[in-house]
């Protein structure tokens, strides 16, 4: 099952003014049911979310985590930036880019 049905199916169990992320959460939290024969939470999920919007990382591992908001430059996506920066005004780990977070 690709990851918009899968996200369709978790979602209609949420009430309908849940936020989005919840299915996300979801599965992470409830990893032995979507992830059968894992012996660990994965690090990450990718959900191909085609033809909706682009493809989306979640990160669970904090070490993995720091990889992309402290040790290597990663671009961050236009979609944190719009969450976070009324929010933050920009000035967080998700909305700014590494080179100018280390300014």
């Amino acid at each position: 099952m690709g990851s918009p049905p899968l996200l369709a199916k978790i979602r209609k169990t949420f009430p309908k003014d849940a936020h989005h992320s919840e299915p996300v959460i979801e599965i992470l939290e409830h990893w032995r049911d979507y992830f059968p024969g894992a012996k660990q939470c994965p690090p990450f999920v990718a959900l191909d979310l085609w033809p909706m919007r682009k493809a989306m990382l979640r990160v669970s591992d904090p070490r993995l985590s720091q990889q992309f908001t402290t040790v290597k430059a990663v671009t961050r996506g236009q979609t944190s930036r719009q969450f976070m920066t009324p929010v933050s005004l920009g000035l967080d780990l998700l909305s700014t880019d590494l080179p100018t977070h280390r300014v």
